[in-house]
């Protein structure tokens, strides 16, 4: 039997039976078969105990819940006692299907090394007993013991909280106690590497020729500020020639959500004479023999493939096929494209993205100072 706070439910008074066998008998509502259902108490019968049943009876509001309330209410009930092991464990297997490839990787170390710490020191620590005291001391303890950095230590602290939050819209735990988590001051990372004009031409001449594909590659993420992995897994039918713009599904999309991407016309040239936008639109746009196909091309084909060329011409390892993104984004800045524009083109979520990316590239700078500033 249960008892409800809301609802007045009927019932029919205990009374005290005095047979061979003494009893005391009442009706409660039952919620499955919504009608009066007997109930019978040997234990102790007496008149006092049915006195006491009936003060129950119309207090406490007492009925027989259904098998579908029985059923909620156990599952709120494991809620309650779910570990946070087993809670979290949850969060990371239900976030997956959502999750980019390369992220999964990352939210299993973080989450994986968290679960091992509270396996060792608070196993049957309830997911609504955890406190941000018990993330602090695994950050610590991390940081400590395995060397890494505030900007590691933070990415930890950033995937704890997205289980927590993810859990709380799932009724396991009734506020997230990361969502106020602090980040360490993280070290500044050195500049982002772009091709100077004399590197540009100098790779445009060898790969161009030793690889077309490649230099195709080359040139979308240089106009687009698209990352190669999402061109891998570009198909024809979303280079639409007639919007001039890329399709970019929220599936490949680094953002999780449909985007387009203008093609400037030197770019659309280039695709259109390649000739893949005359393939099945179905096709990955570069497959796995380096023309369009039913199968994607190798992850990591294009960085390796890049990789062998410049270490070839003797450039520095700090200069990567992302490079060529940086590139366009220093070109377009330098050739007077506003800050919105190209906020718009690298897909970023708010303006102060855009300068601080600006900013990592040495630019955004003021060419007003810079020009005429009056002479001492």
């Amino acid at each position: 039997m249960a008892q409800h706070e809301n609802k007045k439910f009927p019932y029919k008074s205990a009374r005290f039976v005095d047979g061979l066998k003494k009893y005391v008998e009442f009706s409660v509502w039952d919620n499955e078969k919504k009608k009066l259902v007997r109930k019978r108490l040997y234990k102790g019968a007496s008149e006092e105990l049915a006195k006491q049943v009936n003060i129950d009876l119309e207090k406490e509001n007492i009925y027989v819940p259904s098998n579908i309330e029985i059923a909620i209410a156990e599952k709120e009930q494991k809620k309650q006692n779910e570990t946070a092991i087993n809670a979290l464990q949850k969060a990371l297997n239900n976030s997956i299907p959502r999750l980019r490839k390369r992220s999964i990787s990352r939210y299993k170390s973080h989450i994986n090394s968290f679960c091992n710490f509270l396996e060792q020191n608070y196993k049957t620590l309830a997911i609504r007993e955890l406190q941000q005291w018990h993330v602090n001391e695994f950050l610590n303890v991390t940081q400590e013991t395995r060397k890494i950095s505030n900007r590691t230590r933070n990415a930890y602290g950033s995937s704890i909280r997205v289980m927590l939050s993810d859990l709380q819209q799932i009724d396991y735990v009734d506020k997230n106690v990361m969502q106020g988590f602090r980040n360490l001051k993280e070290s500044k990372s050195t500049a982002h590497k772009f091709y100077t004009t004399e590197q540009k031409k100098r790779l445009k001449e060898v790969i161009s020729v030793e690889n077309p594909n490649l230099w195709l590659v080359c040139q979308i993420i240089y106009y687009t500020f698209i990352r190669p992995s999402e061109i891998r897994f570009l198909k024809v039918g979303n280079i639409e020639t007639d919007t001039g713009k890329i399709f970019i599904p929220a599936g490949v999309s680094k953002n999780l959500k449909n985007e387009r991407i203008t093609i400037p016309t030197h770019l659309m040239q280039a695709l259109l004479k390649s000739g893949f936008l005359s393939y099945n639109s179905d096709y990955y746009l570069f497959g796995i023999d380096g023309i369009p196909s039913s199968k994607a091309t190798k992850e990591s084909q294009f960085s390796k493939e890049y990789s062998k060329i410049r270490d070839r011409l003797r450039f520095s390892k700090d200069y990567t096929l992302y490079s060529w993104k940086h590139t366009g984004v220093v070109t377009s800045y330098q050739n007077g494209f506003d800050i919105l524009t190209i906020s718009q083109q690298c897909r970023h979520h708010d303006l102060d993205q855009t300068k601080t990316y600006l900013r990592g590239l040495g630019l955004y700078s003021s060419e007003k100072i810079k020009n005429d500033f009056p002479e001492l």
